[in-house]
């Protein structure tokens, strides 16, 4: 392109777009060193957004942990955010070159991923869309946060479309499929940020998927792997921490960023290990690339089981895109081609698998993931007793084993809608399964809609051991 200046700024190259606003990666003309990225208001319509991102942004100037914002102006009619560059490596390329890492170094990348975020937690700014693409290291090792485009705060107006929710599938909180306007969003980062530590420690994510349907139903109502399940070296403690960051329930998680980094330091420093120090100790090597050896795998199949993430998350991310790229270019903005981590780097990493997206209210209903169902049953193998004497056989009554319960899977579009389940209103909205012994059920799904209350009721029959399921679209 031919050379443009924006205000002291001269253009070097584009380096990302979205549908709120173009990317460049610049310098200033009197200082040639000095680097910039500059991301330029395409849309005027998003105008409010946009200042909304460079006001949360100075909010949480002087943050180390997080990118800066150096200037914002006007330039010939356009809205010009110029942003601190970070020359570096992004953790998923990071994660994608070493694998897995040391627990050492886990807790050091997420005890300062913690502290960055935890100032903006307290002036109720969320990320929403914590991801290792969006977490950075310069030169030294110091660890950024990027990419607030997308951030959200407490007092903030409604911006998006009712029913739907910004993020990346793979870290994204199972409410927030759903979406709604009351989400506890410090809730879902400390779920993102658990889903970091889960991949970090283990090499593998804790729920997978080959679209978001099926890794919504999976987080929805599955249980994930103890981290200890697939990487040595693991304590309980540090299981309970990871799991109860990842819990369904977002008020079984910690209450804050704070909490979860003491419990972490807690924790490590029992086990000789404090990562009190600069992460940036620990990774302006891997950063740079010199002599940190790989920790040993663990797991056997870490290889293959890298394979398959990358081929997973691959398909999932084409499955998307297709589904939700005009949704997600009118919901938000700025967001690059590469899922958010082009606009800070100056990098083309557009073969990142991982898109950010803009879930619609389709996840709250259909779709749901198909498969075999874990029928196991717990219990300890049958022992024999043996005697020095004879003993006469006694006769015992067996009593026959209990009848298993089916799955009853009611969902509908839009999602929360109430459900009665013959005749009374159950503590769950839609979608949800409810266990129920076989039998014949009368399901009544209700919602109100423009004022008006609709209902739609089927009667089926549950069978042990299998599930059926009840679905409505209310919108057709």
């Amino acid at each position: 392109m031919a050379e443009r200046q924006i205000g002291n700024y001269k253009i070097l190259k584009q380096i990302g777009v979205g549908g709120m606003a173009k990317v460049y990666l610049a310098v200033h003309k009197d200082v040639p060193n000095l680097k910039l990225v500059l991301k330029i208001l395409s849309n005027s319509q998003h105008a409010e957004r946009f200042m909304q991102e460079a006001d949360k942004l100075a909010l949480l100037d002087g943050n180390p942990n997080i990118c800066q914002i150096r200037h914002f102006f006007d330039h010939e009619d356009e809205l010009v955010i110029a942003m601190e560059y970070i020359d570096g490596k992004s953790l998923e390329e990071m994660i994608e070159e070493k694998d897995s890492f040391s627990i050492i170094e886990s807790l050091k990348i997420v005890t300062d991923l913690l502290a960055g975020l935890a100032p903006a937690h307290s002036q109720n700014i969320y990320h929403r869309d914590l991801k290792p693409g969006n977490i950075m290291f310069d030169g030294k090792g110091v660890l950024k946060i990027i990419d607030f485009g997308i951030a959200k705060g407490k007092t903030d107006p409604q911006m998006t479309i009712v029913g739907t929710a910004a993020g990346t599938p793979e870290y994204m909180a199972p409410e927030q499929f759903t979406g709604g306007e009351d989400l506890d969003y410090s809730k879902c980062d400390i779920y993102a940020v658990g889903t970091i530590l889960y991949r970090l420690i283990t090499g593998e994510l804790p729920f997978k998927g080959d679209n978001e349907f099926v890794l919504r139903d999976a987080k929805m109502f599955e249980e994930a792997p103890a981290p200890s399940s697939l990487a040595g070296n693991i304590s309980g403690e540090f299981d309970e921490v990871i799991l109860k960051a990842i819990d369904k329930d977002p008020a079984a998680r910690f209450s804050s960023m704070e909490e979860m980094r003491t419990e972490l330091l807690r924790i490590s420093s029992q086990q000789g290990g404090v990562p009190d120090s600069p992460v940036a100790e620990t990774m302006a090597n891997i950063v740079t690339g010199p002599d940190t050896p790989d920790r040993p795998s663990s797991t056997p199949h870490r290889e293959k089981s890298r394979a398959s993430k990358k081929s997973g998350s691959g398909k999932m991310a084409g499955m998307v895109i297709g589904a939700v790229v005009i949704i997600a270019a009118a919901i938000f903005g700025l967001r690059m081609m590469s899922g958010g981590e082009d606009d800070l780097t100056g990098e083309d990493r557009s073969g990142s698998s991982q898109e950010t997206i803009v879930v619609d209210s389709t996840l709250s209903g259909d779709n749901t993931a198909s498969g075999n169902e874990d029928a196991s049953t717990d219990g300890e193998p049958g022992t024999t007793r043996s005697t020095d004497k004879e003993e006469r056989p006694v006769s015992r009554t067996t009593s026959p084993p209990p009848i298993a319960p089916g799955i009853l899977l009611v969902t509908s579009r839009p999602g929360y809608a109430a459900v009665y389940i013959n005749g009374r209103l159950q503590d769950e909205p839609t979608p949800f399964r409810f266990e129920r012994p076989p039998g014949q059920y009368t399901v009544r799904i209700v919602k109100v809609m423009d004022g008006r209350e609709l209902v739609h009721t089927e009667t089926v029959t549950v069978t042990s051991g299998k599930m059926i399921k009840v679905s409505h679209n209310f919108q057709e």
